[in-house]
């Protein structure tokens, strides 16, 4: 959705008064094909990094993501869990963690998105984003956080991450991987890059059970739910299966209080 919205808010600049029917490129290219085509269009600008954190905030509802951020943020980063939360990797673009943390009044957190910010080591809490980093306007109007950070979005960003084997996105996503258990939320682990550092780390550490932990949702056959396990078993994760997403902050609290 976000990358069809973006398709459409670019050609609406290019042609005014024309209208694009995204469905019929979407049905022949893939995302990252029509990515690396707005890249072209905009000749590889700014623009293309403004105008995205523009269209992921336009509808962005603050109070729905709170639902599931701030019962993550009370059950591990609030004092409620016997081993608190050092650090976090998100995938997301957006700062909607950073923002609900200042909003409960916790304090010291930094967001790593640069060589820079990896540097610093002073912080209680790390929140880490490998992607790239878009915070929310009010908290960057003129947009120098999102020019300086690299948007993992395009083709070009995929190869440029997955070959550079040891810049600091890869670095502090194989430090987690292998000295910590990480306990994945949202994601369908279908990443080529993460999938290559989950294999990585499990061939570094000890031979151990899982690893780590994710969240899933069944898919409604029991043939496809233990392809899936099996799969992510191979890259030493455990599956956690719930109904429902909306069974996930319950689950986290369950989970905080272990």
């Amino acid at each position: 959705d976000l990358v069809h919205s973006l398709f459409a808010d670019v050609y609406a600049d290019v042609s005014p008064g024309s209208t694009v029917d995204i469905s019929q490129f979407s049905r022949r290219y893939n995302k990252l094909v029509l990515i690396r085509h707005l890249e072209t269009v905009l000749n590889y600008s700014s623009d293309m990094v403004l105008g995205l954190r523009s269209r992921l905030y336009r509808e962005f509802d603050e109070r729905g993501a709170g639902e599931v951020i701030i019962p993550i943020c009370q059950a591990f980063l609030m004092g409620r869990s016997p081993s608190g939360v050092s650090n976090i990797v998100t995938y997301n673009f957006d700062n909607a963690l950073e923002r609900a943390l200042a909003r409960l009044g916790v304090k010291d957190v930094l967001s790593v998105f640069s060589e820079q910010t990896y540097r610093v080591r002073s912080a209680s809490l790390k929140i880490f984003h490998p992607h790239g980093f878009l915070p929310h306007e009010e908290d960057d109007p003129a947009g120098e956080i999102s020019n300086q950070s690299a948007t993992i979005f395009s083709e070009r960003g995929y190869n440029e991450q997955f070959n550079q084997t040891w810049n600091w996105q890869n670095l502090a996503q194989l430090q987690q991987f292998t000295t910590t258990t990480c306990l994945f939320v949202g994601l369908s682990l279908a990443d080529p890059n993460i999938r290559r550092l989950l294999d990585q780390a499990r061939r570094h550490v000890p031979p151990t059970p899982l690893a780590h932990v994710s969240i899933q949702r069944p898919s409604g056959t029991k043939l496809l739910d233990n392809f899936l396990e099996v799969d992510l078993a191979s890259l030493g994760v455990a599956t956690l299966w719930v109904s429902d997403y909306d069974q996930i902050p319950a689950l986290i609290e369950e989970i905080a209080r272990a």
